[in-house]
């Protein structure tokens, strides 16, 4: 894909350095032991993103807009002449150069190469740093793929973070994009026709989720269907490396490293904490079809096992239905219950037979007869979420009697004593003996789907889950099986789990677009 919306206003010189003595142009002189050109060497540069398009997610988002451009000299991993940088809006002192609003295919960079030791043998670009030539003075390459640049560059707002591609050839890792002598030329127009291509990728990944499942969708528990709400990232990196770092080799049975393309599809991201997961609200108010940002989230060791590693993942907020209403679901005892048939039988359960009122009074010649309170005196309590598992809560009745409450111990004569307790004490002593089960607070649910960079083709190939820049992934959800794991209280941020005994899936289809598409086909709970 090309970059657009980045336009060198003028092409004007580079001041270039010719360091071979085989080809070394007249009227040069020694410096330290190297020659340099007296006369000005040309070079062009051409920014080349990944085969795809870029969009502007929202409407807002310019995924090509650059703001500044950092251009760095090596050869043998060392830099070999000051740092180039140019911003929008502020032209370069030499070139008069700077960037503005507009990028097409034909525009090409001319860049200076200030106080050189050597002649390059490749150039690294980064764009939308915000850094100045003093950031990167004297850095090596090993310097910007380590820590002295490892970051926090989730925010787009100043533009996306960019750096060259990185990839795989005979001799290792290509960071650089090659510098040959045919690059450097005498004259502007004669350098136009051979431009040194620099493919850049986005540190960022970007994913969408669309449900092509519809509405009402059959969970596969009877008289129970399921609405997709929104979508959102869990288990997201905190921090990325500005140029990629990349494996030397890789057992995988698919193409991870492509040097015909300048590409590579795997990465050794950078481990650290993973980012605070969103609230269920959060996630249910972000619309489907709506793209995010998140930063590469790979390891060196192949992640072929979900529930070990944690890959950054796709969190599908849904509502359960029966008929066209979301309701209240329980599961007790691995059966599932609506409020109603729950509190039948927790108000026949042994915590609520403790509890008794009177129906025929005491005379002079019959004792007093007391019975257990109906179903229909009880209502269901409010559910403590803070209790148990995330997906649990603490579900209980309450009476709702007017009539005085006893407590009935029975003597060894088989003579009873009532006891009067009172509707609080009553009350408090039927939220302690509560349950804790799986609630569905009106319905709410979700579905937790890693997203994988690579699917299984056969029954020896493995999935791989991660996410790697510059990759847009498209999670397609075909259809659900299984009610998702439970929200007790949709406030609480989701810290992503499956009861043990479930086996909820979403079946979703996921793409990877270049921005390198990936797509996965998901069912919900699988």
């Amino acid at each position: 894909m090309k970059l657009r919306h980045l336009l060198f206003g003028v092409l004007a010189g580079v001041a270039f350095v010719a360091c071979t003595n085989d080809n070394e142009p007249a009227g040069v002189t020694p410096v330290d032991g190297n020659k340099v050109a007296a006369a000005p060497k040309y070079m062009t540069v051409n920014f080349v993103t990944s085969n795809g398009a870029a969009t502007r997610a929202d409407g807002d988002i310019d995924e090509s807009a650059i703001n500044d451009a950092a251009f760095l000299f090596f050869k043998n991993g060392s830099q070999v002449a000051d740092p180039f940088v140019l911003k929008k809006g502020d032209p370069d002192a030499v070139t008069d150069q700077s960037l503005s609003e507009t990028w097409d295919d034909t525009t090409k960079a001319v860049v200076v190469l200030e106080n050189p030791t050597d002649i390059p043998t490749s150039l690294v670009v980064l764009v939308n740093t915000g850094k100045a030539k003093a950031d990167f003075a004297g850095k090596t390459i090993e310097d910007l793929q380590g820590d002295d640049f490892l970051a926090d560059y989730s925010s787009v707002e100043k533009g996306f973070v960019m750096s060259n591609a990185v990839y795989n050839d005979a001799a290792g890792n290509v960071v650089g994009a090659p510098v040959g002598a045919d690059n450097v030329k005498d004259e502007p127009a004669a350098a136009r026709s051979n431009p040194v291509k620099v493919n850049v990728d986005r540190v960022l990944a970007k994913v969408t989720v669309k449900n092509s499942a519809g509405t009402a969708i059959p969970t596969g528990v009877s008289g129970v269907t399921v609405d997709i709400n929104g979508w959102g990232l869990v288990y997201e990196n905190t921090q990325s490396y500005l140029i990629k770092n990349l494996p030397t080799e890789l057992n995988f049975t698919w193409t991870w490293n492509d040097p015909v393309n300048k590409r590579s599809y795997w990465a050794d991201a950078a481990q650290f904490a993973r980012k605070t997961g969103p609230t269920y609200e959060q996630v249910a108010n972000n619309a489907l079809e709506t793209e995010l940002y998140t930063q590469e989230n790979t390891k060196f060791q192949i992640w072929t096992d979900k529930a070990e590693m944690n890959p950054t993942a796709v969190i599908v907020a849904a509502t359960l239905k029966k008929g066209s209403s979301a309701v209240d679901l329980y599961k007790f005892g691995g059966v599932l219950y609506v409020a109603d048939d729950l509190k039948i039988l927790l108000a026949n359960s042994a915590a609520a037979k403790k509890y008794f009122k009177e129906t025929q009074p005491a005379t002079e010649t019959t004792p007093a007869v007391y019975d257990n309170f109906a179903a229909s005196e009880f209502a269901m309590g409010t559910p403590d979420a803070t209790a148990g598992e995330s997906y649990q809560a603490n579900v209980f009745v309450q009476l709702t009697t007017t009539e005085t409450i006893y407590t009935i111990t029975t003597a060894e004569d088989g003579s009873i004593t009532a006891t009067p307790i009172s509707l609080a004490d009553a009350n408090a002593a039927l939220k302690d003996a509560g349950e804790n089960i799986e609630y569905w607070k009106g319905g709410a649910t979700y579905y937790y789907v890693p997203i994988k960079q690579h699917t299984a083709e056969s029954e020896t190939d493995k999935d791989v889950f991660g996410i790697v820049r510059n990759h847009f992934y498209q999670l397609d959800i075909k259809s659900v099986k299984g009610l998702g794991t439970a929200v007790p209280d949709p406030t609480q941020v989701i810290i992503p789990e499956t009861p043990k005994d479930n086996n909820y899936y979403i079946a979703a289809e996921i793409k990877v677009l270049d921005w390198k598409l990936v797509s996965q086909d998901v069912t919900l709970g699988e």
